[in-house]
Order: C-alpha cells, then sequence, then structure tokens
C-alpha cells in the first residue's frame, strides 16, 4: 500500500518499512500468513465476481512487489 500519511505506517512512525495493515499493535510485523490471508479476505469482501484464486494471486503479488522487509525471505504463501 502507498504509505503517504502517518496513519498508513505501524506505529504511525514514518520511518518504518512496515504498513498499519503489516503489523501488529505493538509494531511487531505479523506473520507472511496473517498479512496473506488479510489481505485475501480484504479483496473477496471488494472483489466480487473473482473467485479466491484470483484474489490470492493479486495479494502475491502485492506482497512480492510492495513490502520490501519480505524481499529475499522464502515465505510459502508467496509462492
Amino acid at each position: 500500500m502507498p504509505m503517504d500519511k502517518p496513519e498508513d505506517f505501524a506505529l504511525k512512525d514514518e520511518t518504518s518499512e512496515i504498513c498499519c495493515f503489516c503489523s501488529n499493535e505493538d509494531g511487531s510485523v505479523k506473520t507472511c500468513e496473517e498479512i496473506f490471508n488479510g489481505g485475501v479476505n480484504y479483496f473477496m469482501g471488494v472483489i466480487k465476481d473473482h473467485d479466491k484464486a484470483f484474489v490470492e494471486k493479486i495479494v502475491r503479488y502485492n506482497m512480492n512487489t510492495n513490502c520490501p522487509y519480505r524481499e529475499g525471505k522464502d515465505e510459502i504463501v508467496l509462492k
């Protein structure tokens, strides 16, 4: 997600590489599976006319290209 305002960042810390959706309330990073499943659940509610496999593909793409702290990590849900 684009992080343009303090509310978009973990703990509203604009120096963080972690967005508010990928972090827990204490600022720690959620597991990859938690982030992936949260993204799938969100998009399943927004994109009504596509199946889960399509939505999972979108979330994988977004996580692989827009999450710098995930780069180079071997996460099974992102393959």
